[in-house]
């Protein structure tokens, strides 16, 4: 089942990685927003670290769900660390609603 989001409204989730406590600076985490898999991200974004290093930040904006057109899509976060070898990805389909108060 899709995430509902309607133009213009923000999600926000938060990600922290079960195989450490602390993110050091070789840990990065991005996003995009796909119409499709394989596809060129019409949205993307990297995510922000807590102060403490313990997790990340995921937050699309209202402006990037403000530019999206009614319809489905697949959010992808991704959390990797090239020094450690570790990448994981998360896909989550999402539904693009019509505000109802522009």
């Amino acid at each position: 089942m899709a995430t509902k989001i309607k133009q213009g409204e923000h999600y926000w989730e938060d990600y922290s990685c079960p195989t450490v406590s602390t993110l050091d600076t070789n840990w990065v985490g991005t996003w995009g927003i796909v119409t499709a898999l394989g596809t060129v991200p019409v949205v993307t974004g990297t995510m922000l670290k807590s102060t403490d290093s313990s997790k990340f930040y995921l937050r699309v904006l209202p402006e990037h769900t403000a530019a999206l057109a009614v319809g489905d899509y697949i959010l992808i976060v991704q959390i990797a660390n090239a020094t450690l070898g570790y990448n994981k990805e998360e896909q989550i389909p999402i539904t693009i609603k019509k505000q109802g108060l522009a």
